[in-house]
């Protein structure tokens, strides 16, 4: 590339087409300093400026590059050339992008094929049940079931006594054909987790649909007398959404605790006491023949009960906001009871 000749072949296309350097300047544009250096070949124009030439000119880039005009058979063969290269650069652009295009539907093919045996290996694999029992002289409370593909647990629950009898023993067994199988005896069942799954399996995996619709526990209590509970199943959790958000986990939680719901509480506390009978460390107040509000010391807990099912229960000295409604989110749930203790306690 001689800057020289191509400031002649610039000075003898635009004396040809009876330009000044002025007048060029105009029709590009840009300055006449810079078309005076042009054609003393101190500078060549860049390429944006040697299009706008090409135009003014009638000339091809090629021809101002080199400085001359070329013959049509030479330019033909150049244009062919130049086809020819951008011809095997789309070729060669065309395989990169099938290339790329397929290993993408690869890598996603891959992928929804994990995705799917995951999901199809953990939908509605986790199970997770409240346990509550009834009876005259004791009520099972906060008992837990959790199922897993690999291993299952289950915690009892708290023992609520009546009348302060002696736990002699407590034992938990399931009915099937008629028969008696025993899953678990001690005398603390709060405090105990049986691993379903395992080695040392106290009971089978077919048998947790028994476990969840015929278990029993039977109580000995103070000189042999026995009491026997059926124990009640709630599931809580499922894990069978396709989505999850914080809104699809175990509804009841814990509430974060403020000094004016403390109040409340205590106010309430303190109104079921006064108004409600006394039987052992409880406290009932009576609303309807139906419905109850109790005060547990022992739990320290209040408890809805509505045809002696519970309805609802607080937990004060951990906030714990429990409804047997598993449609209410936390939220709901925690205005619920609150509107009920303001209803029936506080009023």
């Amino acid at each position: 590339m001689n800057p020289n000749k191509i400031g002649k072949f610039i000075f003898k296309l635009r004396t040809e087409n009876h330009l000044s350097q002025y007048q060029l300047a105009d029709k590009i544009p840009i300055s006449r300093q810079a078309v005076s250096k042009w054609e003393r070949g101190q500078t060549i124009p860049d390429s944006s400026t040697l299009i706008r030439l090409s135009e003014i000119f009638d000339v091809t880039i090629n021809e101002l590059l080199n400085g001359e005009r070329k013959e049509t058979n030479t330019i033909k063969e150049l244009e062919r050339t130049t086809l020819s290269i951008v011809d095997e650069h789309n070729k060669k652009t065309r395989v990169v992008k099938i290339l790329l295009n397929t290993f993408i539907v690869i890598i996603f093919v891959l992928i929804t094929c994990f995705l799917g045996y995951y999901f199809i290996n953990s939908y509605k694999t986790i199970k997770v049940y409240t346990i509550n029992g009834d009876g005259k002289e004791f009520d099972i409370l906060d008992g837990l079931l959790l199922v897993t593909k690999q291993k299952s647990y289950l915690k009892i629950g708290k023992i609520q006594n009546r009348n302060n009898h002696e736990i002699k023993s407590v034992r938990l067994y399931i009915i099937e054909n008629g028969k008696e199988t025993t899953i678990f005896e001690d005398k603390d069942i709060d405090k105990t987790i049986i691993d379903i799954y395992g080695y040392d399996e106290n009971i089978l995996i077919e048998n947790q649909k028994k476990l969840i619709t015929e278990s029993y526990i039977l109580i000995l209590y103070d000189n042999q007398e026995i009491e026997i509970l059926k124990l009640e199943y709630k599931q809580d959790f499922l894990n069978d959404n396709y989505l999850f958000s914080k809104k699809d986990y175990i509804k009841t939680s814990v509430i974060d605790k403020n000094e004016e719901e403390n109040v409340k509480n205590e106010k309430a506390v303190q109104i079921i006491k006064e108004r409600g009978e006394k039987v052992n460390n409880s406290y009932i107040l009576t609303i309807s023949e139906e419905d109850q509000i109790i005060y547990s010391e022992d739990l320290d807990e209040i408890i809805m009960k509505k045809n002696n099912e519970i309805i609802w229960y607080i937990l004060l000295n951990n906030n714990y906001y429990h409804c047997s409604d598993e449609s209410l989110s936390i939220k709901k749930c925690q205005e619920h009871i609150n509107k009920d203790i303001s209803k029936y306690v506080l009023e």
